[in-house]
């Protein structure tokens, strides 16, 4: 909207279609007690804003994201599977390819759903509890090569 501003939506639809054939890569995918059953095809959908505003050598970032309820679980597995992330933060541009930044993450977690944080972005894999909201605190500094 002006020289130095970005605005970005990001839309997605997560699928695993016959849960407990096959996954991804022809991996075995097993049913999750509760949530899924074999032959389940589960989706999800999301939806991301981010918005990004330099002044002078200081960029201010900020995102909010919704993953939608689940469709296509057995039962009601589908149930309380929404998370909504957000982050603000700033960039100090210390160069044309080299920042420093300071950000704040927050997930909120539905009681059945588990998404968390990883180095290169969001997983549902990892052990965290369902229901559990974390936090991430990032310090850095980034130089583009």
């Amino acid at each position: 909207y002006m020289p130095g501003a970005q605005i970005s939506v990001l839309v997605g639809q997560n699928k695993n279609s016959d849960i407990a054939v096959t996954g991804a890569v022809g991996q075995v995918v097993a049913a999750v007690a509760g949530f899924s059953t074999a032959g389940d095809t589960i989706t999800q959908k999301a939806v991301v804003v981010n918005w990004e505003q330099t002044f002078g050598t200081f960029q201010a970032l900020a995102m909010v994201g919704k993953l939608q309820k689940a469709s296509g679980c057995s039962g009601t597995g589908c149930d309380n599977t929404e998370a909504t992330s957000l982050m603000v933060g700033g960039r100090y541009l210390l160069s044309k390819r080299t920042a420093t930044y300071l950000t704040y993450n927050k997930t909120t977690n539905k009681d059945n759903q588990t998404l968390d944080y990883t180095a290169a972005g969001y997983t549902s894999a990892n052990p965290l509890p369902r229901g559990a909201d974390p936090r991430v605190i990032a310090v850095g500094v980034i130089h583009n090569f």
